[in-house]
């Protein structure tokens, strides 16, 4: 698993260097004969913020929704290698600042209307526009212009050489979805996009979501015929584990993701079930809100950081499966980096600190009811008890977590972080750069941790990267930020009778392949 994930994020890095010449690389195929129709249920753990690929909420996550509709120009697979999706191929140009991409013919949205240069160049602008004001804008701050050659190729103008171009063209800020569309339905778009994907969105009502065949799809199949094989998706968003594996176990739901470490035996023993290979690093982290009172006191911030026991919080948790974190990376990444120094648990230290800061009353940790998250927050108040720090919790579902905690509405926060990521620019925009949709401390991150984002993000060296990312772990560790706990493997879930699964770098799942055979593998 260690292997895998830093192959992932180091080829990511270096593998511009590949794409000097044209590249045409092929869509995966599968062995076995597909069946056609049928609908193929699924159960995810949460939902997405919008239907708009520019406005998800969970990068990389949410791609298990967005790839029913919505297609990039290329894709990444688990190994770190990009391959065509609606462009044929491409070329960088040997400053490279000049990126063209050679599009498919006759590809259409599901409205009808042609994908085109046209098409690429009015997405990305919309990526751009200050006016709109989209979050996946931060991980574009390489490109500077777009301008249409001809009907089928596209030029992008970089404002400098970048690492991590193609990784972020082939997730959210890439997709491609239908100009027509946008213009048309506004803010409806939002919950009826249009994209040039295998499946149409028919519905989004509270926690779920149909899908139907798209008409106009280019790909073809194994026996020649258009694709998707399946006829309909249908979703539902299960928070609750327990439950996502009942449904599993009875065959009303043929695919479910996150799957916890102590689940994972139940679905091996099962001779209908199959535990998908390639785990994901799922990190859990403290965010401090430091804009305002009582965590504008770094005393306070220690105090609470040297009160947590990591050790015994991921053995109680992921059943020592993970391992405690000292930076925000786990050991399952290229980018670890074992100099950085975390915060140690030291009774002694947590007590003096909260003294110093003169602190009264309770504190307030906010977190998601979720697993396993409601379990850590218990865990965390019965330490910091320890300390002789009270520590109320606040439950609540994830998307008034995220309303409260990204309007700094809160003190104390407890995260989750996916580590199945394109390209560590990912996490280090989103959390560290000037324009981070997440900032969750609050901090000054324009003036201290940004330029060096931006240093990263123009490197193509990965020992160079590696060193700048850890500058900027340290800087947000020692200034008590945020305190890294642990990290732990999460898996998916799938009937045997599911077939055609392949997935991206991300870790989502492409939908055109899928197909349901008669009868679970005995």
């Amino acid at each position: 698993m260690i292997r895998l994930f830093r192959q992932m994020s180091l080829i990511s890095v270096v593998s511009l260097a590949a794409c000097f010449a044209t590249l045409t690389m092929s869509w995966p195929t599968f062995g076995a004969e597909p069946v056609r129709g049928g609908t193929l249920n699924i159960a995810f753990r949460f939902t997405v913020a919008s239907l708009d690929p520019l406005f998800g909420n969970a990068p990389g996550v949410d791609r298990k929704i967005f790839n029913l509709f919505a297609e990039n120009l290329l894709y990444q697979d688990q190994s770190g290698n990009f391959h065509p999706v609606l462009a044929k191929s491409w070329k960088l140009s040997d400053d490279g600042k000049t990126l063209h991409f050679y599009l498919r013919p006759e590809v259409k949205f599901q409205d009808g209307t042609p994908f085109d240069a046209e098409a690429v160049k009015f997405n990305l602008d919309r990526l751009l526009d200050p006016k709109v004001k989209a979050p996946a804008s931060q991980y574009m701050a390489d490109l500077e212009s777009v301008e249409v050659v001809d009907v089928l190729t596209v030029r992008l103008n970089l404002k400098r050489k970048s690492g991590v171009i193609l990784a972020m063209l082939a997730v959210e800020p890439g997709s491609m979805v239908s100009p027509t569309a946008v213009k048309e339905k506004g803010a409806d778009f939002s919950r009826a996009p249009v994209g040039t994907g295998p499946f149409q969105i028919v519905s989004w009502s509270g926690n779920q979501m149909s899908a139907k065949r798209n008409p106009y799809y280019w790909r073809k199949g194994q026996d020649g015929q258009a694709l998707p094989y399946l006829d309909q998706i249908e979703i539902k968003i299960i928070p609750n584990s327990a439950i996502r594996i009942v449904e599993l176990q009875s065959g009303n739901t043929h695919l479910i993701d996150y799957l916890e470490t102590k689940d994972f035996e139940q679905v091996v023993k099962n001779p209908k079930l199959l535990l998908l290979e390639g785990a994901t690093a799922v990190t859990q982290l403290l965010a401090f809100n430091i804009k305002q009172a009582p965590f504008d006191n770094a005393d306070l911030r220690r105090a609470v950081s040297y009160a947590i026991n990591r050790v015994a919080l991921e053995k109680m948790i992921s059943k020592g499966n993970g391992s405690i974190m000292s930076g925000i990376e786990p050991n399952t990444t290229w980018v670890f980096d074992e100099s950085v120094k975390g915060h140690q648990f030291d009774l002694v230290k947590a007590r003096e600190a909260y003294a110093k800061s003169a602190h009264k009353g309770p504190i307030v940790l906010s977190a998601i009811q979720r697993d396993p998250d409601t379990q850590i927050a218990q865990l965390l108040q019965s330490m910091l008890k320890a300390a002789g720090i009270e520590l109320t919790l606040e439950m609540m579902d994830r998307q008034a977590w995220l309303s409260k905690v990204l309007s700094y509405q809160y003190g104390l926060g407890l995260l989750q972080a996916s580590i199945a990521r394109p390209d560590p620019d990912v996490t280090y925009s989103d959390l560290f750069s000037a324009k981070a949709a997440r900032n969750y401390a609050g901090y000054d991150a324009a003036t201290t941790t940004d330029p060096l984002v931006s240093k990263a993000r123009a490197e193509v060296d990965p020992a160079v990267r590696r060193k700048i990312y850890s500058q900027i772990q340290q800087h947000v560790i020692d200034n008590f930020y945020i305190s890294p706990l642990f990290w732990r493997p999460i898996r998916d879930g799938a009937s045997k009778r599911v077939q055609g699964i392949e997935r991206e770098a991300s870790m989502s799942w492409f939908y055109g392949d899928l197909w349901l055979s008669a009868a679970a593998e005995k």
